[in-house]
């Protein structure tokens, strides 16, 4: 069911609310509750994407957790940033078989190589072929649009020794989406240039590449622990630039610069980070106790992200709405929601007069 008119916010929320027992693909809409509103939601199925993203798995208990959390998460793709199995469930295909195992075979779990898994990606690639029609060399360098028809987003996936050897494969790559007219350019790898954990600067001069070619996202994993910059339009490796920074988050604005996420919290043991670090300046957020994963959702203007597992629930409810047109109309509504995280995804049901 598909509805014309752009609710603009929900006016108070009225009788109760009931668990669903069934999972149903509710995704064609779109917005986040805070309070009674305002928010903005565009209707139409399509206009958002939802995928997640981690690095730094193998397989133990908290890794099991964090993909069955991501099987519940609703998400239109998931993007591994590297660093696998680490050598766990016998073989590369062997742990492909256990992740397809918790988040369903057909699921699209696009995966890239880390530091731990360039010499086997061939043999994680058998156990986790790509769903997304990828272009290039998929596990390694490569690149897809999404949705296939009238695409919101392009997600390049860049192998830990790419650069600096090829930067007009990766120039073209983002060149080339913005001649399409895609909104969002998302970029994957496994290594880290900025953090307040372990590591330091593995990617030379890639991170001030991606921010001079004005990438919207880059998801990064290698630390084993959770990093958010604010919106960067420039990075001085080593200390922090206050002139680089512009808005915090969580919710960012379309072009007003690239945001950084770490996220190594996919299930390998965990890493500190340093609140005082010389580079601490840039991130918003950071975690070093928390297994979980990057939720990221895109619209045609903003960008939200939020980190954690969540216990996600199905619930549905009724509401007093109002259109972009000024109509007040009742409506059953349909949402996700979970403690610490609120409400996600709902839906419009259906009109009660």
């Amino acid at each position: 069911m598909e509805f014309k008119k752009q609710v603009l916010f929900i006016k108070q929320n009225r009788h109760f609310f009931l668990p669903l027992v069934v999972s149903i693909f509710l995704l064609s809409v779109y917005f986040t509750i805070n309070g009674s509103g305002p928010f903005t939601i565009d209707a139409q199925t399509g206009t958002t994407v939802t995928f997640g993203s981690v690095g730094d798995m193998g397989s133990s208990s908290n890794a099991n957790g964090v993909l069955s959390a991501v099987k519940s998460a609703n998400l239109n793709f998931f993007l591994h940033v590297g660093d696998l199995s680490y050598n766990t469930q016998g073989s590369p295909q062997g742990w492909g078989t256990w992740v397809k195992g918790i988040v369903g075979a057909v699921f699209p779990y696009e995966i890239v190589s880390g530091n731990h898994d360039s010499s086997q990606i061939s043999s994680f690639v058998a156990g986790l072929p790509d769903h997304m029609q990828s272009v290039g060399t998929y596990g390694q360098n490569y690149y897809f649009d999404y949705p296939q028809t009238n695409p919101l987003v392009r997600v390049i996936m860049i192998s830990p020794g790419l650069f600096p050897t090829d930067t007009t494969w990766l120039g073209n790559a983002i060149d080339s989406a913005r001649a399409k007219g895609i909104k969002w350019i998302v970029a994957g790898n496994h290594l880290n240039a900025i953090s307040t954990g372990a590591k330091s600067n593995s990617l030379g001069t890639m991170l001030s590449f991606l921010i001079s070619k004005k990438v919207d996202l880059i998801l990064q994993g290698h630390d084993h622990n959770y990093q958010r910059t604010k919106q960067l339009s420039c990075v001085t490796i080593g200390s922090t630039n206050q002139s680089c920074l512009a808005n915090g988050g969580p919710n960012y604005p379309k072009g007003a610069g690239t945001v950084l996420v770490i996220d190594g919290t996919g299930g390998s043991g965990l890493y500190t980070v340093n609140q005082g670090d010389s580079e601490a300046g840039y991130f918003v957020k950071i975690n070093s106790d928390t297994y979980g994963f990057t939720k990221i959702t895109l619209s045609a203007t903003q960008l939200q992200e939020q980190f954690g597992r969540g216990n996600w629930r199905k619930l549905k409810g009724f509401a007093t709405v109002q259109l972009e047109d000024g109509t007040i109309a009742e409506a059953e509504v349909h949402w996700y929601e979970a403690h610490g995280i609120g409400k996600r995804w709902m839906k419009i049901k259906r009109y009660l007069d």
